[in-house]
């Protein structure tokens, strides 16, 4: 996706949650996931293995819950 049609359903996301609607986003990309979301809530396994708000949002540490359990392959 270009960045042109980024911004365009960024824009669009940021609307529909100024009206009030919730907005569920789903990405791999933490920058992208931390600039634009108040909470990220890390699901491994089927499980939730974390939850951030906005001003814990730390991608350390949003990486280590994403990873946790899962084992080093050699």
């Amino acid at each position: 996706m270009d960045v042109g049609a980024k911004f365009d359903i960024y824009q669009i996301l940021q609307d529909l949650v100024a009206r009030g609607t919730a907005v569920l986003c789903i990405s791999s990309e933490i920058e992208e996931l931390t600039g634009i979301c108040d909470r990220i809530a890390v699901i491994s396994r089927g499980q939730i293995e974390a939850e951030f708000p906005r001003e814990a949002f730390d991608a350390e540490r949003i990486l280590e819950a994403a990873f946790r359990g899962h084992r080093k392959l050699a």
